[in-house]
């Protein structure tokens, strides 16, 4: 839905328009809008009240916002499946792994990532993981196909999908970020590591599990943007410049056979400038 007030019209609605941000943006010039509020439908799960300052559409000064914020609604879950084995049946995979330790109430609906080392399965992620039993859990491929094997060792950091891509435009000088993931891991003795990104930016906000089986919390250093393309980050950190996206995403490392952690990206919270 898309509702347009220009500056000096009649207002049928407290919004210049309701859209994606970057409809709004390549729709809306901020400069033609200043002081106009519109609604960014994509950023959140009610969407995000943005301002135009003239240069561009950002979050209302002094305004603290969710602009993403998954409810437990998406888990990604990197397994170390090394001595596990696997069936496949059209796109259903069967895997068998003692005492894997998930459970129907937790885990179920997560996507998976399997690593193969021998038969035809394609090595990535598997999306609807479900408990079977104790020993057995299956989950769906996007490829069709009918094979079996043994599944091989993951211990490099794996990356789960993007999160959210950061629209450009939407930070500007004096905005604050943070976000969050969930995770939870196997408890055994073996390092579980999870961390948070920001664009490139990262892999020193890490947290290390050697026991598990409960939720925990890891949360992004605070960012205060400088410009649209570097920030602050702590004081013995200083100014960092970005390179590339702003995407915030998450990666998971398991270094012992048969471990795994399961994250869930929690939030993304901005300050308004």
């Amino acid at each position: 839905m898309i509702i347009a007030n220009p500056i000096g019209a009649a207002r049928t609605s407290p919004y210049v328009a309701i859209d994606a941000y970057a409809n709004i943006v390549a729709n809306y010039p901020a400069a033609s809008y200043v002081g106009g509020i519109a609604r960014a439908s994509d950023l959140g799960k009610a969407g995000v009240e943005v301002i135009s300052s003239g240069s561009n559409w950002i979050v209302s000064g002094g305004t603290f916002v969710n602009i993403l914020n998954t409810m437990a609604s998406v888990k990604y879950i990197v397994i170390n499946s090394s001595g596990l084995t696997y069936s496949q049946s059209g796109t259903t995979v069967t895997v068998t792994a003692t005492g894997h330790g998930f459970t129907a109430a937790t885990n179920n609906g997560a996507s998976i990532y399997l690593t193969q080392s021998t038969g035809a399965l394609v090595s990535g992620w598997f999306t609807n993981l479900t408990y079977v039993d104790a020993n057995t859990f299956t989950c769906t491929s996007t490829v069709s196909q009918t094979t079996s094997g043994n599944l091989g060792a993951n211990s490099a950091e794996t990356f789960m999908p993007t999160f959210m891509a950061m629209p450009d435009g939407l930070f500007v000088d004096g905005t604050l970020y943070q976000s969050q993931i969930s995770y939870m891991c196997k408890s055994t003795a073996g390092n579980k590591t999870v961390r948070t990104y920001f664009g490139s930016y990262g892999p020193s906000n890490s947290a290390v599990k050697t026991t598990g089986s409960f939720f925990d919390l890891l949360s992004s250093n605070l960012f205060l943007f400088s410009s649209s393309t570097s920030f602050f980050c702590g004081a013995t950190q200083g100014l960092i410049t970005m390179s590339g996206s702003k995407d915030f995403k998450g990666s998971l490392q398991i270094a012992s056979a048969g471990d795994w952690a399961m994250a869930i990206p929690s939030y993304v919270q901005i300050y308004g400038a």
